[in-house]
């Protein structure tokens, strides 16, 4: 399962909190298919670009069609100076892929505080990291800002994905190639430095938050559709057993969707 967005008005909100900014290494990371990269798109973000943001993951055109860039902001109100993109075309569209973002301030050096990682949803092994070009210098902390942490768009530029979006997570760790191998093919890694997992196959709003830390996002548009390559019921199973362990229920009296196994979906 997955959520389509129209590139328009589609997105989901996950409230402010001190957690986003406040670590010394994330890990951004999930499955993202483009019908049109053409355009800048946002994958995630936090933050109003410009005056209050801290963060911009976002699939590019131009010189660089088809590929990501990541801004990390020096501050809340800084242009856009400092980031890291890609080299050459990575993406075509109508193809699943499973993109990482991995920032460690404790690093020396610009290639050694962002990476990113990109692959096939399909793609067997360890994550394979990209090389990058650095604008600016990359900070060693995150910008302090108090706006809400979105998937498919950036407050201030718009930028909305037209696409598809499936397993999304947030870690407050730097993970290793190995590690977002493993998240890329369903499993958990680090489940101890998870702080938003959104499977994002829900069909209602708000979108269930399985971390356990209860923060459930909220969905404009970004309709259900079928389930993304490498993420299959077979593995789904076990999963949900351990996560109803630890998930408190959607705010607002909503209910879970119930499971269909038979039927291959919810």
């Amino acid at each position: 399962m997955a959520r389509d967005f129209d590139g328009t008005d589609d997105q989901l909100d996950v409230a402010d909190a001190n957690i986003w900014h406040s670590e010394t290494a994330y890990t951004w990371l999930g499955h993202f298919w483009t019908d049109n990269n053409g355009i800048n798109m946002t994958g995630f973000s936090k933050g109003n670009y410009g005056s209050d943001w801290s963060y911009i993951l976002q699939f590019i055109n131009g010189d660089a069609s088809g590929g990501i860039r990541c801004f990390i902001a020096s501050a809340i109100n800084e242009p856009g100076n400092n980031y890291g993109d890609t080299a050459g075309s990575l993406i075509a569209n109508g193809t699943w892929y499973h993109f990482a973002v991995v920032y460690n301030g404790a690093g020396a050096a610009n290639a050694d505080r962002l990476k990113v990682y990109l692959d096939t949803s399909i793609s067997p092994g360890a994550a394979t990291e990209r090389s990058l070009t650095f604008g600016g210098t990359i900070a060693s902390s995150l910008a302090n800002s108090s706006t809400a942490f979105r998937v498919g768009t950036i407050t201030g530029l718009g930028r909305f994905l037209n696409g598809r979006a499936a397993d999304n997570r947030v870690y407050t760790a730097a993970l290793t190639a190995e590690e977002i191998g493993q998240a890329r093919r369903g499993a958990l890694p680090r489940h101890d430095k998870v702080i938003l997992w959104l499977p994002l196959f829900g069909t209602v709003s708000p979108e269930p938050d399985w971390s356990g830390a209860n923060r459930h996002a909220t969905v404009t548009g970004a309709v259900r559709i079928d389930h993304p390559p490498g993420i299959s019921a077979d593995w789904l199973r076990p999963q949900i057993k351990r996560a109803t362990v630890a998930i408190a229920a959607p705010p607002g009296g909503a209910t879970f969707p119930s499971w269909n196994w038979g039927g291959g979906g919810w």
